[in-house]
């Protein structure tokens, strides 16, 4: 079995018949140029800040909720629990509440196809991702 070594900076050949002895030189440092970091032009289009997961709101209380959604569109409350919902054209957010001492968090949310959008008996399935997106307020941009 033959092997063929190859080192950087040296030329690679076949083995020969008898083993040579191979000597190994300093390690060859390739210099790159510095990579220089443009300025957006005004044409550049800045992505949005990310909304975070609908996950995010086992466990907020109200006024996490409010900070994160805004004014529900519609509210109950039925000591010691609260529904709150969101609506959009497409779909509806119902966030269910329960206190906890004299806060109360989410303990459980829905989404779901907007009733008065779909044809009586029609089902669709909702995109919690994209609906929780719609729904939620835009994160503040906290570049400076």
């Amino acid at each position: 079995m033959a092997i063929v070594v190859c080192l950087i900076g040296s030329a690679c050949a076949a083995p020969s018949q008898t083993p040579q002895p191979t000597t190994i030189s300093e390690p060859t440092v390739l210099e790159t140029a510095p990579q220089t970091t443009s300025q957006p032009s005004a044409t550049t289009v800045l992505a949005k800040p990310a909304t975070p997961p609908p996950t995010i709101l086992s466990g907020l209380t109200r006024d996490q909720v409010s900070r994160l959604m805004g004014t529900p569109h519609f509210r109950r409350v039925d000591d010691p629990a609260a529904l709150w919902q969101y609506r959009t054209k497409g779909c509806v957010l119902d966030l269910y509440l329960r206190a906890d001492g004299p806060v109360y968090r989410v303990v459980h949310f829905e989404f779901r196809s907007n009733p008065k959008t779909l044809s009586k008996g029609q089902f669709t399935p909702v995109d919690v991702s994209a609906c929780f997106a719609r729904l939620a307020k835009p994160p503040k941009d906290t570049r400076g």
